[in-house]
C-alpha cells in the first residue's frame, strides 16, 4: 500500500502497484493536472502525461529518443526491435515492415481468422456448455490473436503457447518482480 495518495506529501508514483493497476486514472488525472512532467526517482524515469507534450516528444527524436525502448527499465537488445529505433533506421524498418504486413497479406489470413474464431467458440461451447459462462479475455481474445499472429509469422503450432507463456513472463512488470525470470524469457524468446 503506497504511503501517501496522488497529490500527497511524500507520495512517489509506482506504476507496478495493485491499486493503481487496479484504478490508474486519479493518479493519471492528479499528474495531467499537477505533474504533466513527472519524474519518478526510485525507477529514475521521466513520463509525459498530457497528450499535447506525448505528441511534441514524439515528434523530436532529437531530443526524445526511443533507443531505450518501451520499458521503464532500459533494454540493452531494444535497437533491434521497430519501437526502439530512431529516424532514419526505424523509418526504414517500418517500410520494410510495412511490405510484409501489407493488404493482401493480412486479407490472405481472413478465412483462418474465421476458422479459428469458429473453432475456440466451439472449444469453449464443449468446455462449459450452452448456458455456461466463460472468461472471454482468457479464453477467447488472447488466444485468437495468438493463433493469428503465430500463424502469420510462421510458428509452428506445437510452440505457440511456449512463445505465448515466455512473453507474458518477459512483459509483466510488478513491484518486487523477479528480473532474472523476465531475462531468462527474453532470451529463451531471442532463441526461437
Amino acid at each position: 500500500m503506497p504511503s501517501a495518495a496522488p497529490g500527497q506529501e511524500g507520495y512517489v508514483f509506482d506504476p507496478y502497484a495493485p491499486e493503481f493497476a487496479e484504478n490508474p486514472y486519479p493518479t493519471y488525472q492528479w499528474m495531467r493536472d499537477e505533474a504533466p512532467v513527472y519524474h519518478q526517482p526510485q525507477m529514475n524515469f521521466w513520463m509525459l502525461t498530457r497528450y499535447e507534450d506525448v505528441c511534441q516528444a514524439h515528434n523530436d527524436p532529437i531530443v526524445f529518443s526511443s533507443s531505450a525502448g518501451p520499458m521503464i527499465e532500459r533494454m540493452p537488445h531494444a535497437s533491434k526491435l521497430l519501437i526502439g529505433k530512431d529516424n532514419p533506421e526505424h523509418g526504414v524498418a517500418k517500410r520494410m515492415m510495412t511490405k510484409v504486413f501489407s493488404r493482401d497479406r493480412m486479407g490472405s489470413l481472413a478465412g483462418f481468422i474465421r476458422e479459428k474464431a469458429a473453432a475456440i467458440l466451439e472449444e469453449c461451447y464443449d468446455k462449459h456448455g450452452a448456458d455456461g459462462e466463460f472468461d472471454v479475455v482468457s479464453e477467447f481474445t488472447v488466444q485468437l490473436p495468438l493463433a493469428v499472429i503465430s500463424e502469420f509469422l510462421g510458428i509452428p503450432e506445437d510452440r505457440r503457447q511456449e512463445i505465448h507463456d515466455l512473453s507474458n513472463i518477459y512483459v509483466v512488470r510488478e513491484t518486487g518482480a523477479d528480473l532474472s525470470k523476465q531475462n531468462e524469457a527474453r532470451m529463451k524468446l531471442w532463441q526461437i
